[in-house]
C-alpha cells in the first residue's frame, strides 16, 4: 500500500517508495514518499526510475520462459491423450 496523504501528481514518487529495498544504507521502512521528495534532486530520480523500468522490462521477458511444459513420463503416455497445456505464469 501507498502511503497516506500522497497527492495524485506524487503517485509515481509514492510508488518507487515502496517499490525501494534499500537506499544506500537506508532500509526499506525508512523510504518514505516525503523522504524522497524532500531528498531526491531531478538526476537521482531519474536514475532511480530508470532502474525500474529495466527491471521491469527484464520481468516480462522472463514471463514466457516461465511458462512449463508437460513430458511423458514413458512411451505408453506419450499414445494417451495429450493434457491440456498449462496457462503460463503472470509474475
Amino acid at each position: 500500500m501507498v502511503e497516506e496523504g500522497i497527492p495524485d501528481s506524487g503517485t509515481i514518487v509514492g510508488v518507487l517508495a515502496r517499490c525501494i529495498t534499500e537506499l544506500g544504507s537506508i532500509p526499506a521502512e525508512e523510504i518514505t514518499y516525503r523522504l524522497l521528495c524532500e531528498t531526491l534532486v531531478s538526476e537521482d530520480f531519474k536514475a532511480l526510475r530508470d532502474a525500474q523500468l529495466e527491471a521491469k522490462k527484464k520481468l516480462s521477458a522472463l514471463k514466457p520462459a516461465c511458462a512449463t511444459t508437460v513430458s511423458p513420463l514413458s512411451d505408453s503416455d506419450s499414445t494417451a491423450s495429450a493434457p491440456p497445456a498449462p496457462a503460463a505464469l503472470t509474475l
